[in-house]
């Protein structure tokens, strides 16, 4: 199975159908309390209307939980740090994304992924060398891989066309000076990505 393609923390409508229309399969969104990108609800509730492709993932803390209550549309995963893992998550969605940083995962990462299936949970490892990526290899099959930058992720990408992750994310390394999102070095990385696993 070719690896999804996700997008982080979209702020704008722009950029949420510029992600749809290149071919992005999750957009993400933050509620996460604190965050510099946090949306008030209602914004991305207009944005995800005007959304056809995608699947949408929320980026939550404990502390944004709250607003999960008046949500008007079901999100495909919502995500949260790994250091806020607790069993009442599920309360609030079938499928959890958990934000790991760290070069390996911890004794007692490994055994809640031994106990949950990996449809229902998936982490999003957020690399600082592109080498980390072999402290991984156990979970790949449902592991989201953050790499430090777009080449990173390219060069990845074409050096593992049959056994790479379940996918890859791409957050704020996409953002030019101005913190913008750069469409035009998203666009090489998607045209790359199509011709070596579509």
């Amino acid at each position: 199975m070719r690896p999804i393609l996700k997008i982080s923390r979209l702020t704008n409508l722009q950029d949420a159908r510029y992600a749809a229309a290149v071919g992005f399969d999750l957009v993400s969104f933050s509620l996460e309390r604190g965050a510099f990108e946090k949306l008030p609800l209602t914004s991305v509730w207009n944005i995800v209307n005007w959304l056809d492709g995608p699947a949408v993932v929320l980026e939550m803390n404990v502390a944004s939980l709250e607003e999960i209550n008046d949500l008007s549309f079901d999100p495909a995963y919502l995500a949260f740090p790994a250091e806020e893992w607790d069993e009442m998550l599920w309360n609030y969605a079938e499928k959890l994304i958990l934000r790991v940083s760290g070069s390996s995962p911890s004794k007692s990462l490994e055994q809640l992924l031994a106990r949950i299936p990996g449809d229902q949970l998936m982490l999003e490892v957020q690399l600082t060398h592109a080498n980390e990526v072999d402290n991984w290899q156990a979970y790949l099959d449902r592991t989201l891989l953050c790499f430090p930058s777009l080449e990173e992720a390219r060069v990845y990408l074409e050096s593992h066309p049959e056994s790479g992750p379940y996918g890859i994310s791409i957050g704020k390394e996409a953002l030019d000076e101005e913190g913008l999102l750069d469409y035009e070095s998203l666009d090489d990385l998607v045209a790359m990505y199509s011709d070596v696993h579509l």
